[in-house]
């Protein structure tokens, strides 16, 4: 059950990896909030790297933890 619950953690991780993989530098991110109000933000590169290096981490201490 335990095994289960971190092979799905991993597999949603890894999907979050994906989604960073194919946001270019330039990218813009379109977010919804409340009454239809539209921000538009633009990620910076080093932001994105950041977060994709804190996502492996995440990942490798995830499976770290359920093999003990």
């Amino acid at each position: 059950m335990v095994k289960a619950g971190v092979e799905a953690r991993v597999e949603a991780l890894s999907v979050l990896e994906g989604e960073l993989e194919n946001t270019r530098p330039d990218a813009r991110i379109y977010q919804q909030l409340g009454r239809g109000s539209v921000f538009l933000l633009k990620p910076k590169p080093e932001v994105i790297k950041d977060t994709k290096a804190k996502l492996k981490q995440l990942k490798k201490d995830t499976t770290a933890a359920a093999t003990r």
